[in-house]
């Protein structure tokens, strides 16, 4: 912990200035919502850098217990108009949140809103591999505390995946799921009220697998949409095979690349004209 927060106040130090606007966020692991030394040095170091901890309820569940180690810290002088609420999803033990700020251009930023994509090959997968087969784990399987496994597992199988699988990043867009009808939407909404409920009572079977049942009935709709919607996209299609292909390519998140050649270079010449382009091609 001594490190830690050492490190933490390091950061502020280099990186805190008057016209920057910090917003931090995570979990730490220091559950607020209890009393102890951690906590009260985590406000301390954080308010002298006038950053305010703005969460105030449970993000984790435990045994029917909350904590609140899930934290965002901001500068409350400057964004004084602040909208926060939790959002269960069902998907981890942990809510997430929901924070909106004001004062900030977001319409601006979305111009160059750019995604992040993660180039997946056989070759960068069998490299992924190959680093996993030389890792000896000799930390995990001397641990004993079971927090401490789960981290360095996790830290060691982030850090191979990230140095195998480059990412790319390309022009962000929106894309609509049109498959997802009205009826999905309010059973998607169902769901997250029997996870709730489920979460708060964990010991009652009955509701147990009636929410499994539930997620496993609704999971089959989901599949059964989307490939109504898809079928019906390449049958309404003139060319099938290339409609297909760009379903293809649209879920996996691939980037669509320009595949026309306007130009080429040919012998001392440059060509432009397309008849020209092909004949030199065929000739070539």
């Amino acid at each position: 912990m001594n490190f830690f927060f050492n490190l933490l106040e390091n950061i502020l130090n280099k990186f805190v200035q008057p016209n920057v606007t910090f917003l931090i966020c995570g979990d730490l692991n220091i559950n607020l919502l209890a009393k102890s030394n951690a906590a009260s040095k985590l406000l301390t170091l954080m308010n002298t850098y006038n950053l305010s901890q703005v969460v105030d309820f449970p993000t984790r569940r435990n045994n029917n217990k909350g904590t609140l180690i899930d934290i965002i810290f901001i500068d409350t002088r400057i964004h004084d108009q602040i909208q926060l609420k939790p959002f269960i999803n069902g998907l981890s033990d942990h809510d997430a949140q929901f924070i909106g700020l004001h004062k900030i251009d977001l319409i601006s930023q979305q111009k160059f809103s750019k995604q992040k994509l993660k180039i997946i090959t056989s070759q960068t997968s069998s490299q992924f591999l190959s680093l996993l087969n030389e890792e000896t784990w000799n930390q995990i399987y001397n641990a004993s505390c079971i927090n401490k496994i789960f981290n360095t597992f996790h830290d060691s199988l982030l850090r191979h995946y990230d140095t195998s699988f480059p990412a790319v990043y390309v022009s962000g867009c929106h894309t609509l799921n049109n498959w997802i009808t009205k009826g999905i939407k309010i059973s998607c909404i169902k769901k997250r009220e029997l996870y709730f409920k489920y979460r708060e009572n964990k010991d009652n079977l009955q509701l147990k697998n009636h929410y499994k049942k539930y997620c496993h009935i609704l999971k089959k709709v989901i599949n059964e949409a989307k490939k109504q919607y898809f079928y019906k996209q390449v049958a309404a299609s003139s060319n099938k095979v290339k409609m297909a292909w760009k379903i293809i390519k649209d879920n996996l998140g691939n980037p669509h690349y320009d595949d026309i050649i306007n130009k080429i270079k040919s012998d001392s010449s440059v060509l432009e004209n397309p008849t020209e382009i092909a004949d030199a091609l065929i000739f070539h």
